[in-house]
């Protein structure tokens, strides 16, 4: 067996296909882009479901496969580029809340693609994508368990997850589990703050010795003063001892008006 290509590992097994398949089916989606759509495993149905289709592919050898076999179709398009770089504004059907993304994502370059396709001036309404099962429990995080990734995807978006998905789904088997899950963007971010990733930065340096309390790791990192922290700390009635994890997004928010207002 050749050694898989850009960390390539193919999802075969027909009951998590179709499993991925029937919630895309849910959604109705009327334009679709498909992920590393690979050899083909989903696009024949995904192209069934929607109106219009975009298959994103790196690999030349399997893009090249996948526009001979679907030439005849006029609502297809493939494009050879990096997930992680492509931008759906660029392209004349898609609009924002108008198209769905689903994909097996890289391991080494899902938490990229996810956040470039959140991030996008074009969003997607929803996205279905398999990722590395751990790196999926942080995008599903609560406190007092949330991790800066967390954050940075739950900013933008809800997620929920369809299924867990065994090593031997694949070809050939990946050395970690999987999961699917699906994100639904938010059509407003209200945070009293126009850049989201404002606050995400923020929140970086916050986690920045996440073992450490809130009042160490933030002050350590930007140099406010550990008095503004613990004030904020105890007017909102949180423990003095409280770690990064154990905060939400609302408290990340109102610690950074808070923190702000002594700028």
């Amino acid at each position: 067996m050749k050694k898989p290509k850009l960390g390539q590992h193919f999802l075969e097994d027909k009951f998590y296909l179709n499993k991925i398949l029937d919630e895309v089916s849910k959604l109705n989606p009327s334009h679709i882009v498909e992920i590393g759509p690979g050899k083909g495993a989903m696009t024949d149905k995904l192209i069934s479901i929607g109106q219009n289709y975009i298959g994103i592919e790196v690999d030349s050898i399997l893009i090249k496969s996948l526009i001979d076999k679907y030439d005849k179709y006029k609502k297809v398009h493939f494009r050879q580029v990096d997930a992680g770089h492509y931008d759906p504004s660029n392209e004349s059907s898609l609009k924002s809340f108008n198209y769905i993304v689903v994909g097996n994502l890289p391991y080494y370059a899902g938490n990229l693609i996810v956040r470039n396709f959140l991030t996008n001036a074009t969003k997607p309404s929803h996205m279905i994508v398999m990722l590395q099962k751990e790196v999926a429990a942080s995008y599903l995080a609560t406190e007092p368990k949330m991790k800066f990734l967390s954050h940075s995807i739950q900013i933008y978006s809800s997620s929920d997850k369809i299924t867990d998905v065994p090593k031997h789904a694949f070809n050939p088997p990946p050395k970690v589990e999987s999961s699917v899950i699906r994100l639904t963007l938010k059509k407003t971010i209200d945070y009293g703050i126009n850049n989201p990733e404002i606050l995400i930065n923020f929140i970086k340096k916050g986690f920045s010795s996440p073992r450490k309390t809130l009042i160490n790791s933030l002050s350590s990192n930007t140099g406010i003063d550990k008095q503004f922290i613990k004030n904020f700390i105890m007017q909102n009635q949180l423990n003095e001892k409280v770690r990064p994890g154990e905060l939400n997004l609302l408290n990340w928010a109102n610690l950074f008006h808070y923190l702000e207002s002594f700028e």
